[in-house]
């Protein structure tokens, strides 16, 4: 991993520990992103394609409950897009570093709009 992404992945998990200290993680908070415990459903710190994929399916069906939709649904790269060192699994820095790439896209995105 180059150091841009050690220093964003780590900007992310300060970002990351801050807000779920203050209550705001978590699947089923209305526009906040997950945390990486929302995934890793057995707690072993590395998140399963199966578990990602549960923790993903859940998020889906609160956010159908609460009617919204979830925002680049579509573009989701998918466990295999997350897992960058390719181990069969995603460990927290992973997640976070994928966290901080999608916020940035999305930043980027509403000020193209914003044009």
């Amino acid at each position: 991993m180059n150091i841009q992404k050690k220093i964003l992945a780590g900007s992310l998990l300060a970002f990351i520990a801050v807000n779920v200290a203050a209550g705001e993680g978590g699947a089923g908070m209305k526009g906040k992103m997950p945390a990486f415990s929302d995934f890793d459903l057995d707690g072993d710190g590395v998140m399963t394609e199966q578990e990602f994929g549960e923790g993903h399916a859940k998020r889906m069906s609160e956010m159908a409950a609460e009617g919204r939709k979830m925002k680049c649904a579509e573009n989701c790269p998918g466990f295999t897009g997350i897992d960058t060192n390719e181990d069969g699994g995603i460990s927290e820095a992973e997640f976070a570093a994928h966290q901080a790439e999608h916020m940035h896209k999305h930043k980027q995105h509403g000020k193209q709009e914003q044009q």
